[in-house]
């Protein structure tokens, strides 16, 4: 279309071609917590791999017509805990929270900005949220695929064709060996996984039936035949750790002071100061002293054990039995 030799088109995209529509502000942060210790261990690269496209995916589905909001991955080691938490804005949307517990307590109570997550959650034994062939929330049984594997139960049928088996084995089950020795013989690559439906395990879901955390004779003869199961596979003491819920990677971001923001002290607000060990470890001697010099140094200082009463001691004997017998 041409008026008064004026080309109107062309003039109306050299004009468009000069608009730089602003760029929309992310409504959110898509925080997601490290996988749980045996996703990398049996999942490998495939594990991996989807993982990052489910996080893109999730991603795009949150930022909607504005485009993919930003991902900031904790398992990603260039990724500094300490900017996470110290940022106010845009708000945190956090995944793996039934997975990592303690990761997630960590954020929901340090972060500077508010914290939702992405609602009703399961442990990864119970669903297949990073499967690409599935819907998400599929549940993980025996005689499906995972990551190239072969879900399988004791003494379930396996098919010739899988070469590659995941054996989900239960506390009842007895000792893994009895059931992944014969498939090893036949040529096949196996894996046992404790089951854990109700994901009581957390972090360690996969490596320790949840009957194997008790100080009991019952929990050291199950966690023996996970020790086991498990020395062929990883080099990771996982069943210790499992067994007295200790989270290397969470406690080395703890011990980190520069991870963790600083929060501002109030004088006129006590401060709690906790002290923990084994028994026979030397607590009362060295809280003794430290009341002693902070009573010099002029602070008020008192000094309580509440674990040695009802539901304290009850906590406090279960777990002094899991470590002595871990």
């Amino acid at each position: 279309m041409v008026v008064s030799g004026l080309d109107v088109v062309a003039r109306l995209q050299d004009h468009q071609s000069n608009l730089h529509p602003a760029v929309a502000r992310p409504r959110v942060r898509l925080v997601a917590l490290p996988p749980p210790c045996a996703l990398p261990v049996v999942g490998g690269e495939a594990y991996l791999a989807a993982r990052s496209q489910a996080l893109a995916g999730l991603a795009q589905a949150l930022g909607g017509g504005d485009g993919p909001v930003p991902i900031v991955d904790l398992a990603a080691a260039e990724v500094s805990l300490r900017a996470v938490l110290d940022a106010k804005d845009p708000p945190i949307v956090l995944v793996g929270a039934t997975d990592q517990p303690g990761w997630a307590r960590l954020v929901r109570f340090t972060a500077k900005s508010a914290v939702r997550g992405l609602g009703p959650e399961v442990g990864w034994l119970c669903q297949d949220p990073l499967n690409p062939g599935g819907p998400a929330g599929r549940p993980l049984r025996p005689g499906q695929r995972w990551m190239g594997w072969y879900l399988a139960e004791p003494g379930g049928a396996v098919p010739d064709c899988e070469r590659r088996v995941l054996l989900l084995v239960g506390a009842s089950d007895g000792d893994p060996a009895q059931w992944t020795e014969p498939l090893v013989a036949s040529g096949r690559e196996v894996v046992a996984l404790a089951r854990d439906d109700a994901n009581e395990m957390g972090n360690w879901a996969g490596w320790l039936p949840p009957e194997g955390r008790f100080g009991s004779a019952v929990g050291a003869r199950i966690r023996a035949t996970w020790q086991r199961a498990w020395s062929g596979a990883s080099s990771l003491d996982g069943v210790r750790l499992a067994a007295i819920g200790f989270d290397p990677t969470l406690e080395a971001a703890l011990a980190n002071a520069s991870s963790v923001p600083a929060r501002a002290r109030s004088p006129t607000r006590a401060l709690l100061v906790a002290v923990t060990g084994l028994d026979g470890s030397g607590k009362t001697t060295q809280v003794q002293r430290l009341v002693a010099a902070l009573t010099a140094a002029g602070y008020r200082v008192a000094a309580l054990k509440p674990y040695r009463q009802g539901e304290f001691l009850r906590l406090a004997d279960e777990l002094g039995a899991r470590t002595r017998c871990g």
